[in-house]
């Protein structure tokens, strides 16, 4: 396990307006020749045992005598525009003691929680909700794509987009001073579902693109070597060791603990695509189908106009004929072509379908889905049953 755990930890959360930030940071190594797979999480919980935020910290993947610094994740707590940060859905804390606990996994099973720190709050924390029906906004640093497919904003709210196009993933031009950073991912429809078929990452000038069965284009070479670079950042590969092991996986490590993880599914098309622990210095001028930074604000192009519906955002999210194009080829639809959406008789047969479904195979999938989280489970049981495949539900968390 890690050789230690640094924390930089605020005693007190703030009820003035403000926010306080919360971070730690691992070091150590790992030494692993059995295969297993390493990672590691973090959960922030009240007196009442209530979890109210919760992340990985880092998957380690299959390491062999690994070592890893200062990999790190932060949260923030307090009051801030209105609205609690973290992943709270009241808007007051009613507790003098919240605790943080990391636990580590090794091969799917949870080991003890290497250590506890508990942080001391006032009695009670309140912050005013713009409107009392609405869910208060977390401020997050993780967040992705997946599945079929569903999109995870910034602050953990997933939504679904079923057109057919290249989508602009996150664009951020001011990453590492400038170098600028792209992730696109692309959908296909199939049937009467859809899914992401390729994902691609740009720093700098040079791209790397993955799409099904561990297929990768390195700056227009294919099957390019691993380990590899993307201007400077490193770029590791592990592949599925074991028979039970679902996935390919291309780690781009961006530096202070922060990551961005591809991983295509060895038997299936799909791609998911997750980015891990982003910092608010590297990431907080992001824009794109994640939203906001940190509040996951559905932005469109302009910077000003929020958006509710998730076909309009996405849309205005395609990429456009006038930015960088990832991909080695120029598959339809292009910019100006708008994204094909699934005509109407696909939406009714998918309908029909999933109604058949909900009575044939929705016990299977909800028993195949049964080990993930809340929040998770239900995108779990909506693949397996769109797709027909209960192995998905055994590929491992989005």
């Amino acid at each position: 396990g890690f050789d230690s755990w640094v924390t930089e930890f605020p005693s007190i959360i703030p009820d003035d307006g403000s926010v306080s930030e919360y971070q730690f940071e691992l070091s150590g190594t790992v030494d692993s020749t059995d295969g297993n797979e390493f990672s590691y999480s973090y959960e922030v919980t009240d007196a009442a045992g209530v979890v109210i935020f919760a992340d990985n910290v880092i998957n380690v993947g299959v390491p062999v005598n690994a070592t890893i610094k200062n990999a790190s994740a932060t949260f923030q707590l307090g009051c801030g525009g209105g609205l609690l940060m973290g992943n709270v859905g009241v808007s007051a804390l009613s507790t003098s003691l919240l605790t943080v606990t990391l636990t580590q996994t090794v091969g799917g099973v949870e080991k003890t929680p290497l250590n506890q720190y508990e942080i001391e709050s006032p009695d009670t924390v309140t912050c005013d909700s713009p409107l009392e029906s609405e869910p208060l906004q977390m401020l997050g640093n993780t967040g992705g794509s997946f599945g079929d497919p569903h999109v995870k904003k910034w602050n953990g709210i997933r939504f679904d987009y079923h057109g057919e196009c290249d989508l602009v993933l996150l664009k951020n031009p001011s990453f590492a001073n400038g170098l600028g950073l792209d992730l696109h991912i692309r959908t296909q429809i199939r049937e009467d579902w859809s899914f992401i078929s390729s994902a691609a990452v740009k720093i700098g000038s040079d791209i790397i693109e993955v799409s099904s069965k561990s297929m990768r284009y390195l700056n227009g070479s294919f099957n390019a070597r691993m380990p590899a670079s993307l201007a400077g950042f490193p770029v590791t590969y592990s592949p599925p060791f074991k028979d039970g092991d679902k996935w390919h996986m291309f780690t781009v490590d961006l530096g202070d603990g922060q990551s961005i993880v591809i991983k295509s599914y060895k038997r299936k098309d799909f791609v998911h695509v997750t980015v891990n622990s982003a910092r608010k210095e590297h990431f907080g001028d992001s824009v794109g189908l994640m939203g906001e930074f940190g509040t996951g604000k559905m932005l469109m192009r302009d910077g000003v106009t929020a958006e509710e519906d998730p076909n309009t955002f996405s849309q205005d999210w395609q990429v456009l004929e006038s930015e960088p194009h990832l991909f080695h080829d120029n598959r339809f639809p292009q910019h100006p072509q708008k994204c094909t959406l699934p005509e109407q008789k696909t939406q009714d047969a998918q309908v029909s379908r999933r109604r058949l479904g909900e009575s044939i195979a929705y016990s299977a999938a909800k028993k195949a889905c049964a080990e993930w989280d809340e929040i998770d489970r239900e995108d779990c049981i909506f693949d397996v049953m769109a797709t027909g495949d209960l192995e998905l539900a055994d590929a491992g968390s989005y």
